[in-house]
């Protein structure tokens, strides 16, 4: 049973050269083991599998959605032009600026909820963008000059489109290590297969 698994895991850091020398020190019962375990994860890996998937989608959603919310007011100003008029909101100087408040502060919550949930560390350059533009902004409004919040958005929006590009770049070529990956490990198997 030893063997099985030291093979498993050099199946796992795909050093194929050592995983066939150990293959053929097992007898066939003990290859057709290790075949059984390669070719048919049991069903509690792939409910988990399936269950972390959607974990990491719904987490990376909620991050993406962080960076987002405090422009939801350019979104609503962009749509609906005349909606200050509309509705009033006391307290506040405008619909648009109680707004603004609301998702500034939802934001940071956000965040820390993504944080119990598997998403990968690169997700959070999206709010990060979203931040520094936002405090460059203020500093830069400070100075006497003045960038609007439409302005600010379109920054950010062109910023995160460049990011989500090179993000499915990441994305793609780990998907095809992985391809690969399958394709050595299934190699290996009809090597084994052939051999006996």
């Amino acid at each position: 049973m030893n063997k099985e698994k030291r093979i498993l895991t050099l199946l796992n850091e795909l050093d194929e050269k050592r995983v066939l020398t150990l293959l053929n020190e097992l007898n066939t019962e003990e290859r057709k083991n290790i075949l059984r375990q390669l070719t048919q994860p049991s069903l509690n890996t792939q409910i988990d599998n399936k269950f972390d998937f959607i974990k990491s989608i719904f987490g990376i959603a909620i991050v993406f959605l962080s960076a987002l919310l405090p422009f939801v007011d350019n979104f609503l100003e962009l749509l609906f032009p005349n909606i200050n008029e509309v509705i009033k909101v006391p307290y506040f100087a405008n619909f648009l600026a109680a707004t603004w408040t609301f998702c500034i502060s939802f934001a940071p919550l956000l965040i820390i909820f993504s944080l119990f949930l598997s998403v990968n560390k690169i997700m959070y350059i999206f709010p990060m963008i979203s931040g520094l533009v936002t405090s460059i902004a203020v500093i830069i409004n400070s100075m006497g000059y003045y960038i609007t919040g439409k302005m600010q958005f379109y920054i950010v929006m062109t910023l995160i489109s460049i990011a989500v590009i090179l993000l499915f770049k990441k994305v793609y070529n780990f998907l095809l290590i992985k391809k690969l990956s399958e394709e050595l490990k299934m190699k290996l198997i009809n090597l084994v297969l052939k051999e006996d």
